[in-house]
């Protein structure tokens, strides 16, 4: 009984994911720099997207994809303003002294690097 409550449990957090838009890296660091990874079920199946506030309140917005696979979880590390987030198959690199953003997804055949200037509204208050 135990192990199907917990089946049916692990089933509605994947459902409930699927269909919603959600924080899957979210890191308030001790500079001040804020940084979120977002996806959101487009049907596509996700959409992808990093946006990040240097501590001015604005938040950032660079492109991961918008045929993007699930991510399940991913990892967070911090050291000398630079954030590292390894998600398997793809990774993040984030300079917080500089705003550059080099994601990647080599393995996935896709690598780029940037600097995003554009300002957005953070989705659904994530």
């Amino acid at each position: 009984m135990v192990a199907f409550a917990a089946v049916v449990s692990v089933c509605f957090v994947m459902v409930r994911d699927a269909v919603s838009t959600r924080a899957v890296v979210s890191e308030d660091l001790p500079n001040g720099t804020r940084i979120r990874i977002i996806q959101t079920f487009s049907g596509e199946p996700f959409e992808t997207a990093i946006y990040f506030d240097d501590g001015d309140g604005q938040w950032r917005w660079y492109y991961y994809d918008h045929e993007d696979w699930y991510w399940g979880r991913a990892d967070t590390t911090y050291a000398d303003g630079i954030v590292t987030i390894d998600a398997g198959r793809r990774s993040v690199v984030f300079d917080t002294r500089t705003g550059e953003c080099i994601i990647d997804g080599s393995q996935l055949g896709k690598t780029e690097t940037g600097k995003s200037t554009r300002v957005v509204e953070l989705p659904g208050g994530l």
